[in-house]
């Protein structure tokens, strides 16, 4: 995987030695390289009644002949990760990323933390 599709998959985009930061709303942020203190990934917090609803889910089925079929569907929740941009003036931006593959995401974070 590219660095840029890290990148993008992060919510990130880099112009003008400036980090362009897309949070949960995707409102955007603009971001100095010298202002920027750290980036963390981490797992991110689940509500208990969106856990206990992933779980529960499994036990309304629909047996065919052929098949066994959920009632719900809901959204896997193992899977969300939290990204962080800790600011030197200690302001935190976070937004939830999806579907990643966190060892080549953590790998590429190290090196952007160092560099900072």
């Amino acid at each position: 995987m590219s660095d840029i599709e890290i990148l993008q998959q992060l919510g990130l985009a880099i112009e003008d030695q400036q980090i362009i930061f897309y949070d949960n709303y995707t409102q955007e942020h603009k971001i100095d390289f010298d202002s920027l203190k750290e980036v963390t990934i981490d797992k991110a917090y689940t509500p208990i009644h969106s856990r206990l609803s992933y779980w529960f889910s499994f036990l309304a089925v629909v047996k065919t002949p052929f098949s066994v079929r959920r009632l719900f569907n809901v959204e896997d929740y193992r899977e969300n990760y939290e990204l962080e941009l800790e600011l030197n003036d200690g302001k935190v931006l976070s937004r939830i990323v999806k579907d990643i593959n966190l060892h080549e995401v953590e790998s590429f974070l190290d090196q952007i933390n160092k560099a900072l």
